[in-house]
């Protein structure tokens, strides 16, 4: 049996507000630092994609072209409606610009072989060149499986940090 590091998150938004009462300057310096330890992570998904596109056809204008990957980092609770019934503390998004084409490389044969010729050549030339791990994805979420113990360690790392520096202001 493997034990992974994790972090819970619950109460987050409740325990950021009572810290934000206290002093609004720590909790985005907190943000910042959480940032910052993640972002390796990050540039580790990032640089995992190809730069080139993995299938002929995606160098085109079309839909499904390959664009530039970015990646960010989300602390949770964010300004956005969106998270706040989330419990994950850091977030990591990659996008593409287009995206279409990032998330069929990405997912391609995760979910089913293809319902069509074409579907089932693409994943089978896919599978070939970056084989898919499990049904979590090709290229980010592999490199990001590889990574995460790290991101979570430094989070944790950080978290203990301001919680002494809490402790000592409450005390």
């Amino acid at each position: 049996m493997v034990v992974r590091p994790t972090l819970r998150a619950d109460g987050v938004r409740e325990a950021l507000a009572e810290l934000k009462k206290l002093s609004p300057d720590l909790v985005k310096q907190l943000r910042k630092d959480l940032r910052a330890g993640v972002q390796p992570t990050v540039k580790a998904v990032v640089a995992a994609y190809p730069v080139a596109p993995p299938l002929s056809g995606m160098d085109n204008n079309g839909y499904l072209r390959w664009g530039r990957v970015r990646g960010s980092v989300s602390i949770t609770p964010g300004r956005s409606r969106k998270y706040r019934q989330t419990s994950s503390l850091v977030s990591i998004k990659v996008t593409g610009s287009p995206d279409a084409g990032l998330r069929m490389v990405e997912l391609a044969g995760s979910r089913s072989n293809g319902s069509t010729p074409q579907g089932q050549n693409m994943i089978a030339v896919l599978n070939r060149r970056r084989p898919m791990r499990g049904r979590g994805g090709r290229f980010a979420y592999d490199t990001f499986r590889k990574n995460r113990d790290q991101a979570v360690q430094v989070a944790d790392e950080i978290i203990r940090r301001y919680a002494a520096v809490i402790s000592r202001r409450l005390k």
